[in-house]
């Protein structure tokens, strides 16, 4: 949404708003979080004289670069236990022949 309205498009912000609530609502069963919520009103509004609307709550993201550090170990493991998984399918079926 943020980079949406920064980029001149305000309408498509509000829609990604939308799309959000429809999705969390329909999907988790959940309400946008209020930093989220707070960001469209502030986009709704076209009240950009509030710094929320240029800053990331740093405090609750992740850090990036280790997540995707985790993902790829995990994506390591996945494909190694497939590939196993894969070996033992071929034995079971020469044996069958």
């Amino acid at each position: 949404m943020r980079l949406q309205y920064l980029s001149g498009n305000r309408t498509a912000s509000l829609r990604q708003y939308e799309r959000c609530q429809t999705a969390l609502e329909e999907e988790l069963g959940v309400k946008p979080a209020k930093s989220t919520h707070l960001l469209y009103e502030q986009i709704k509004d076209d009240c950009t004289d509030d710094l929320t609307l240029f800053q990331t709550d740093t405090a609750t993201q992740p850090d990036l670069t280790s997540r995707l550090e985790q993902i790829g170990k995990l994506l390591t493991q996945v494909k190694t236990a497939t590939q196993h998984g894969l070996r033992e399918i071929e034995f079971v079926m020469k044996r069958l022949r």
